[in-house]
């Protein structure tokens, strides 16, 4: 059996199926998270502001009676948000030079009406997406991250012809502390 390819959830018991990646739309990129890393996927509700946080976080969302920040697409996805970003907006050789800047202009954390929460200990972080696309297993997605991809994605692969990115939930939650 080819540990590779997928087996129908129903034939795996709860701790194979959180051994799982969970892959999410978003955008025109595929996300991958630990499945076990996944505290809820829901419909995104209203978003609340959050006076005085960094620009980093649209808002916060209400999740099982708490609010739980939101990371803006605005921030994670725009070139302006990058290293070698050209602040006046003119383009030239800063902003077109940046590795970084073709992965981001298509990927929008914030895209559709649905949401994932993800959790590292007692940290939660919640990201919009557009659709919910399936599980897969791990060694399906251990290629190396593609050039110029931030540090929390780990690794990547393709499924059904479609790039996958694999996302390192406790990087991502410390790019979101990060000063």
């Amino acid at each position: 059996e080819d540990p590779s390819e997928p087996l129908p959830l129903w034939l795996l018991s709860p701790s194979e199926v959180r051994s799982q990646l969970l892959i999410v739309a978003a955008g025109t990129r595929q996300l991958a998270f630990a499945a076990g890393d996944v505290e809820a996927v829901a419909e995104r509700g209203e978003i609340h502001p959050v006076p005085g946080a960094r620009a980093l976080f649209l808002g916060a969302v209400a999740h099982r009676g708490q609010l739980v920040p939101l990371l803006s697409a605005s921030e994670v996805e725009s070139p302006s948000a990058l290293p070698g970003r050209d602040p006046a907006g003119e383009g030239g050789a800063a902003a077109t030079e940046n590795p970084s800047r073709s992965f981001f202009l298509d990927l929008n954390l914030l895209a559709g009406p649905l949401l994932l929460v993800v959790r590292r200990g007692s940290e939660l972080l919640a990201l919009g997406f557009e659709r919910f696309v399936g599980f897969c297993p791990p060694a399906k997605l251990s290629g190396a991250p593609v050039p110029g991809a931030p540090r929390w994605i780990k690794a990547s692969g393709i499924i059904d012809e479609i790039p996958v990115l694999v996302v390192d939930t406790g990087s991502l939650l410390d790019y979101c502390k990060a000063p």
